[in-house]
């Protein structure tokens, strides 16, 4: 007698789970495609796809496609705050196409502002100090404090006493559309000596055997 073996007619690819989305959602983070467990339905796969989809309403979510976000990675930007995100995995053999969704992210959040810092922290006594930033992001306003000290301030302008004495200062970058509000560190002004005005000797010219008294202006 003879014995057979029948072979189950190959299928298109078959997902068995995983597929998901890592990465904070947040601005200016990127979101990446995990393409979870396939089998290949006993035709090998020749072709994986992606397409990142968009809830802009997470309230009331209706999904649409990314324009031209069909890559495993995904740059969150600033026009994507308030919404969520998922991605669609595409595996494809010699039979034919299967399609497999992830969850969603959260909803995507403001940024951190890069690191906000005063870099000049030194003055001559008697002068003012006009404050600035480095760092930052966004388009918030920057606006300055006394957090401690014998000084004072007008806006960005900072008055400061004696030499010697201790002046803190913090600034801070508002929130815009993107980023969250951001402060800096407390800073320490030093208050340094200032160089005298130039010292001029003003009696010049004397008498011989009469002494002269030196004078200065």
């Amino acid at each position: 007698s003879r014995s057979f073996t029948i072979l189950a007619a190959p299928t298109a690819p078959t997902n068995s789970g995983g597929t998901s989305v890592t990465g904070s959602a947040s601005i200016g983070s990127t979101l990446t495609a995990n393409d979870g467990s396939w089998a290949d339905g006993g035709s090998a796969i020749t072709a994986t796809g992606y397409q990142w989809q968009v809830c802009p309403n997470p309230a009331s979510c209706v999904w649409a496609d990314v324009a031209a976000a069909d890559t495993s990675t995904y740059l969150l930007g600033s026009s994507d705050v308030g919404k969520q995100f998922r991605i669609r995995v595409s595996k494809t053999n010699g039979i034919g196409t299967s399609t497999a969704t992830s969850t969603a992210t959260s909803t995507v959040a403001k940024g951190t502002q890069a690191t906000l810092t005063i870099p000049t922290t030194s003055v001559s006594f008697g002068s003012t100090l006009t404050l600035s930033t480095s760092g930052g992001s966004g388009s918030g306003a920057v606006s300055y404090s006394v957090v401690s000290g014998t000084c004072s301030l007008s806006g960005n302008v900072l008055t400061v006493g004696n030499v010697g004495s201790s002046c803190v200062v913090r600034a801070t970058k508002a929130s815009d559309a993107s980023f969250n509000e951001a402060s800096s560190s407390n800073t320490t002004v030093s208050v340094t000596r200032a160089n005298q005005s130039a010292l001029v000797l003003t009696s010049t010219s004397g008498t011989f055997g009469v002494g002269l008294t030196l004078t200065t202006s």
